[in-house]
């Protein structure tokens, strides 16, 4: 898995969608080892990555290895305030 996270392109390809699963682009941001998403979803429920046939990549590891493209679901809506690890926000795949 290499260590560390980076992001490129400015965080491209990041999504997350509502209980009406209509997807938003939202901005990525790496603090620590955190991924922090923000959003205009009020209440996402759902978040994916590279979620295309030919998504532009933008989540390295320190190694320069990409990561994979994900489709994540909360256990329960999260604020717009930040999405990470540490908000109480946590995933689970679904």
């Amino acid at each position: 898995t290499g260590s560390g996270l980076k992001l490129e392109n400015d965080g491209a390809g990041f999504e997350t969608a509502g209980p009406g699963g209509i997807y938003h682009p939202a901005r990525a941001a790496v603090a620590g080892e955190h991924l922090v998403l923000t959003s205009q979803v009020p209440s996402p429920v759902w978040l994916r990555y590279g979620w295309a046939g030919a998504p532009m990549v933008s989540l390295y590891n320190a190694e320069d290895y990409p990561g994979d493209g994900f489709f994540v679901k909360f256990d329960r809506a999260c604020d717009t305030a930040g999405i990470d690890s540490g908000s109480g926000c946590d995933l689970y795949d679904d």
